[in-house]
């Protein structure tokens, strides 16, 4: 079942000075997404995607285009596929980044950022990789300097023998290794605590918020058992991780996806991991233990959970692609939102005939609230047809964010990020050219187009494959104001009526617009209405990041109390006594009426039994509250 209509679809208009172009590379595939970084210092940031050859050499190994307007600055050959996304650090000190990409046949090479030229590779000999131990390379991180030469080292995981048929189960371990950033070499390496085979990319961060840093990774395969563990990067720092504490184990599918974390209010972190086999696990980081879990039966997954902040609350939420069927065959592609809070289900559709690719999370019109954003593929009139769409969860429509495009992507996340700095957000994404055969190779086109979204007020949640930093983290730009920075203060409109639901609160503001607002009843706008009595609160975003967050209480207009209550004098009597007063009936001055349930029409009533008697009363205004009051037994 479809829940959002797909006559909803809306192309976003293009400004006319916006600096869209496309740029073509001839006999190559890609599952590499597009990063950015400066490369020729003119102030734009340039596109860096990995391509090749499956087991081939190519000529297309890793690419680099000027963010200006698609022209190759250059590009590098590759023995083997690179299947990786790029991360940068300025090596040679020339003031430009270098990047650093890696990929299959232990693939893992430093590039000179401004002309191309490779400063090492991990594995530059002409031997089998395979013969001295080493296997796949998956996306790396960086950590603090090491080996004492001022640059950042790179935590990295190797394994998975790609040749390696199906039906084999006595699979190379995995290693995770810690290589210097500045010359390639091997500062320590540490084979993972169940020998099993490794295709997950680590992350690393200070889970407990101590100092401490850990090290987050999954073991096993699509065919084969594994599990997701958590240890101490100063462990694998000394060779061994026999240390590790288990997050979660699946013993006939391992855990591909990297995981994806979000700091909590403490500056600890949650974990949000997912097996192959589709179960998806929210942990909590300061105690590793399991917060909920969420499985749909009959679904596998490679791609990365996404966070973002979907259903309006202060936690954030989780979004999925889910592949239907057992690899290599799936009939259908899902994408899932969930409740961070609780795991609950809040959006399920099935778009498309290919959806291998993480998403994306973007707060695209600056309403508080983030879209998610998929590369998805269609099959239509005999073409496979790819559209990059964003689903607004608040609204319920889904959105073309480009033109729809002859082609097919696999697995490449697109980038949303600010290229030359203007404001707008742009959208870089990649297709395969063959409109025929998914995993054909005859080339791959880079697209950007600039959307007409200014960069929202909370920053870019999910930009980028791995994250807006490329660090697995929801990314999430606010800093807290002081009070009365933003919100000098509110205006409230009580319910007419108890227990009537037209109460109101405005806000009176005065810091930098545009503005974004999250209300507890997730609205988004600047003003929330048809309100019963209760407490709320708002999260209010101006333009510079800044954020100030109030509680306000809206009251019934009438508050009823009872006094003067007494018991029968006797046991079973009818004499026991009661008095209600209403704050909308002051003094003896008023038009307030008294209905007791015994037909009592004065405030005070002097013939109850034991036990609850209601009041109706009735306010000059009209309202009418009745309430209860409990008469004890009589001796």
């Amino acid at each position: 079942m479809k829940y959002i209509f797909l006559n909803l679809f809306i192309l976003l208009s293009i400004i006319s000075n916006a600096q869209n172009w496309e740029s073509f590379t001839d006999f190559i595939g890609t599952f590499s997404s597009p990063r950015s970084s400066d490369l020729n210092g003119d102030g734009v940031m340039d596109i860096i995607i990995g391509g090749g050859t499956d087991s081939l050499f190519s000529n297309n190994g890793v690419m680099a285009y000027d963010g200006v307007d698609g022209t190759l600055l250059w590009n590098r050959s590759s023995r083997d596929e690179l299947f990786g996304s790029a991360i940068f650090q300025d090596l040679n000190s020339d003031g430009i980044n270098d990047v650093i990409i890696c990929g299959r046949d232990a693939q893992l090479l430093a590039i000179n950022g401004s002309n191309g030229s490779l400063i090492w590779d991990f594995f530059p000999f002409s031997t089998n990789p395979s013969d001295s131990g080493y296997y796949n390379f998956y996306n790396p991180q960086f950590i603090n300097d090491v080996d004492g030469d001022s640059f950042n080292d790179i935590l990295i995981s190797n394994g998975g023998d790609h040749s390696a048929p199906s039906f084999q189960s006595n699979r190379p371990p995995g290693h995770l290794m810690v290589i210097s950033a500045q010359n390639g070499n091997i500062i320590q390496k540490a084979v993972v605590p169940d020998s099993a085979e490794i295709y997950c990319s680590p992350l690393v961060a200070d889970i407990k918020n101590d100092g401490n840093e850990w090290v987050l990774y999954g073991t096993g395969g699509e065919n084969y058992g594994g599990s997701f563990y958590a240890v101490l990067l100063s462990d694998l720092l000394l060779g061994d991780i026999s240390t590790s504490i288990v997050l979660d184990t699946d013993l006939n599918k391992g855990f591909i996806a990297p995981a994806a974390i979000h700091q909590t209010s403490s500056g600890s972190y949650d974990i949000i991991i997912q097996s192959y086999d589709g179960l998806v696990t929210k942990i909590n980081g300061l105690t590793f233990s399991t917060l909920w879990t969420y499985q749909k039966p009959g679904t596998e997954s490679s791609a990365e959970p996404v966070i973002g902040n979907f259903t309006g609350d202060l936690t954030p939420d989780i979004l999925l692609v889910l592949f239907n069927g057992v690899a290599p065959s799936y009939n259908d592609f899902f994408q899932v939102m969930l409740d961070g809070q609780d795991g609950s289900v809040q959006f399920i559709d099935s778009l498309g005939v290919i959806n291998f690719a993480s998403a994306n999370a973007v707060d695209l019109n600056n309403d508080g609230r983030d879209e998610g954003i998929f590369s998805i593929t269609y099959f239509d009139s005999g073409y496979f047809k790819n559209k990059v769409q964003s689903i607004d969860f608040n609204n319920d429509t889904i959105v073309l964010l480009d033109q729809v495009r002859t082609g097919v992507n696999i697995a490449s996340t697109p980038l949303i990020t600010d290229l030359d700095g203007n404001g707008l957000l742009d959208l870089i994404y990649s297709v395969r050219e063959d409109s025929l055969n998914p995993v054909g190779l005859i080339g791959i086109n880079v697209y950007r187009h600039e959307l007409n979204s200014i960069i929202p007020n909370s920053g870019i949640a999910w930009g980028s494959y791995m994250g807006t930093n490329h660090d697995g983290a929801y990314h999430y730009n606010l800093t807290p104001c002081w009070p009365g920075t933003i919100i000098s203060n509110f205006n409230r409109l009580f319910p007419s009526c108890n227990g009537y639901s037209n109460g109101s609160i405005s806000l009176n503001l005065v810091g930098t617009p545009p503005y974004t607002y999250l209300w507890s009843n997730q609205s988004t706008d600047s003003f929330i209405s048809n309100l019963n009595a209760g407490t709320y609160w708002v999260q209010v975003t101006d333009s510079t990041g800044c954020y100030e967050l109030v509680t306000i209480n809206l009251p019934d207009p009438f508050t009823i109390i009872f006094g003067g209550v007494a018991p029968p004098t006797c046991f079973g009597g009818t004499n026991g006594t009661a008095t209600v007063v209403s704050s909308g009936c002051p003094c003896m001055f008023n038009l307030c009426t008294f209905l007791w349930e015994n037909g009592v029409t004065s405030k005070t009533n002097l013939s109850l039994t034991e036990g609850w008697h209601n009041v109706a009363i009735t306010h000059a205004n009209g309202c009418v509250v009745v309430d209860s009051v409990f008469i004890p037994t009589g001796n």
